[in-house]
């Protein structure tokens, strides 16, 4: 491991970087600590640029402690991960395990024999960054799970060429190198070949960081694109929403103006049939009292009708008239009654 020293903005903030490998493959880890309380873990694979990053709280890395029963304030915790990055101590060491490690670390503590299922095990890109405690009698591991990184953000790849360039103009001025790439020099002054492998891993790191920015630029740019393409759908339905919902208020009202024009035909309908009722009735109640009074059968009901509902008015109908004889003696025998 090749570490650099800290060089955090404050002075209760570290900042380290080693060169690890972890089952083969080369990573670049990097530990750093944010405002005292906030631990920032990164793992950048070295053959393809792929990045695995975590935030951790103080009280997160205080609890994950007491869960394993071995509980470490934060301070100590931080002091026991950079040990272990500088492999200063033998009681305390890390290692990178992705799901399937970690699954089978588990099977093989629950005594499953190590070998999990793996059509069990979903896909997972995560990486957990294991942080182990040797003591005499006993062994905690500390996981730090971290995300994979789809889309870097492209000024934080920005800023890492930056740096690599500074790396790669530095060693090219220590060795004697022109500007224009890796060569050679003549004569006596010859690269020693661990600097010679280091230029060109940063070129190569180089270039995969440029693939690799080029590629956000793209999803960025289609992404940027996808929005403004439901920006417009959004808008456009917005638009049909207000449409419909005009139209709807429109339906309403005809239809409130028809329901109250309707109540008022229902009003009038139900006054002309209580009118009409009315009627019925007292042309029953007419006929009822015809009946009692024993008036002929032959009589037109207009004149049964006069005769029913004025009983003491005089008939002007001559004697000699069809009705006058008979009218005459009905009252005589209604007087008489």
């Amino acid at each position: 491991m090749n570490g650099k020293g800290p060089a955090g903005p404050a002075a209760s903030d570290i900042s380290e970087t080693v060169d690890c490998c972890f089952h083969g493959v080369n990573y670049f880890l990097s530990v750093s600590t944010v405002k005292g309380d906030t631990l920032v873990v990164e793992v950048e694979d070295g053959s393809d640029a792929s990045r695995w990053r975590g935030e951790f709280t103080s009280r997160y890395i205080e609890d994950i402690t007491a869960k394993t029963g071995n509980f470490k304030k934060y301070p100590v915790f931080i002091k026991m991960l950079v040990t272990a990055l500088k492999g200063q101590s033998e009681a305390v060491f890390i290692d990178l395990l992705t799901y399937s490690d970690l699954e089978t670390l588990k099977s093989r503590r629950g005594g499953g024999g190590g070998q999990p299922l793996h059509q069990t095990i979903p896909p997972n890109n995560k990486r957990y960054l294991i942080l182990t405690y040797a003591a005499e009698f006993d062994r905690v591991h500390y996981p730090l799970p971290l995300v994979y990184e789809e889309n870097p953000d492209p000024h934080r790849l920005k800023e890492i060429i930056r740096n690599l360039r500074s790396e790669l103009g530095a060693l090219r001025a220590a060795n004697g190198l022109n500007t224009n790439g890796v060569e050679m020099p003549e004569g006596d002054n010859h690269w020693p070949s661990g600097q010679l492998d280091e230029v060109q891993r940063l070129q190569e790191e180089n270039n995969s960081l440029r693939r690799t920015l080029r590629t956000a630029r793209k999803n960025a740019k289609q992404e940027n694109m996808a929005a403004n393409s439901l920006d417009k759908s959004s808008r456009d339905a917005l638009r049909e929403l207000r449409l419909v919902q005009k139209e709807r208020d429109l339906l309403q009202s005809r239809a409130e103006s028809s329901e109250a024009e309707l109540e008022r035909e229902r009003g009038l309908h139900r006054r002309e049939l209580r009118r009409k009722a009315k009627q019925i009735q007292e042309v029953q109640m007419t006929v009822d009292r015809a009946k009692q009074r024993n008036i002929p059968d032959n009589w037109p009901w207009n004149i049964l009708l006069v005769l029913c509902s004025a009983p003491d008015m005089p008939l002007d109908l001559p004697e000699d008239s069809m009705y006058g004889h008979s009218c005459q003696h009905w009252q005589v025998s209604r007087v008489l009654v």
